[in-house]
């Protein structure tokens, strides 16, 4: 019987690193990780792993370079394009972060959290056309995304588009009944429309779910002030 191979070594060990994160043993996996990679690992998953590491412990310094890495062993490796348009964004590089997000979907076409990245960006961007195909195309994929229902209503919403924008929040509290920013978007909306009792409603669950905060306590308010007018 042969001697265990370099590579099925390498294996062993990245399981035992992912087997440590699900335990909650995070610098341990990092450990692992940080030997494998000066032993000199080709792996990219390997790098790509260690960048979602840091990214789970705040650690965001290497995460560019471990995902450049990861991209130098293996260019065509979508999660990794769509990792790296997460921490360019979070470093201020929208531009990187879209080309990023593009060339993962580019990749991966069926590939929703990149759809809903590039749709979060857009948005940010004041690309609100672009942002709403997006989104949609990352709920055709996938209708479980709250956030992204919430977010496509706040996109239609800035479009002047209210209806729209207040059956995206549907669907979102349709997904997640406890999601609160989507009962305080629904209320804004409701309210525009002069639809109060419904919007008070609204932020009234807003507020049950998240009693502190203060833009919901004053939206509140606004809507009892136009109710007594």
């Amino acid at each position: 019987m042969g001697m265990p191979s370099t590579l099925d070594n390498e294996r062993e060990q990245e399981q035992a690193a992912l087997a440590l994160i699900e335990q909650g043993k995070l610098e341990s996996a990092e450990l692992i990780y940080r030997s494998l990679i000066t032993a000199g690992t080709r792996n990219p998953i390997i790098y790509s792993n260690l960048a979602a590491l840091y990214g789970m412990t705040g650690q965001r310094e290497d995460l560019v370079d471990l995902l450049l890495r990861a991209l130098e062993l293996q260019p065509n490796y979508p999660e990794a394009h769509n990792n790296l348009g997460i921490a360019l964004k979070d470093q201020g590089n929208q531009h990187g972060a879209l080309d990023a997000f593009k060339r993962a979907i580019q990749l991966r076409p069926h590939y929703p959290e990149a759809h809903k990245n590039l749709a979060n960006t857009l948005q940010e961007q004041g690309a609100l056309d672009e942002a709403i195909a997006a989104f949609q195309t990352a709920l055709e994929l996938q209708p479980n995304l709250p956030d992204a229902h919430n977010n496509l209503g706040n996109a239609f919403r800035d479009q002047g588009n209210l209806e729209e924008a207040i059956a995206a929040y549907s669907r979102a509290l349709e997904h997640q009944p406890s999601h609160p920013d989507a009962h305080y978007n629904i209320s804004i909306a409701l309210r525009e429309l002069g639809r109060l009792e419904e919007a008070l409603a609204a932020i009234r669950r807003a507020l049950a779910l998240k009693p502190w905060s203060l833009k919901a306590s004053w939206l509140l308010g606004q809507i009892l002030n136009a109710m007594k007018s």
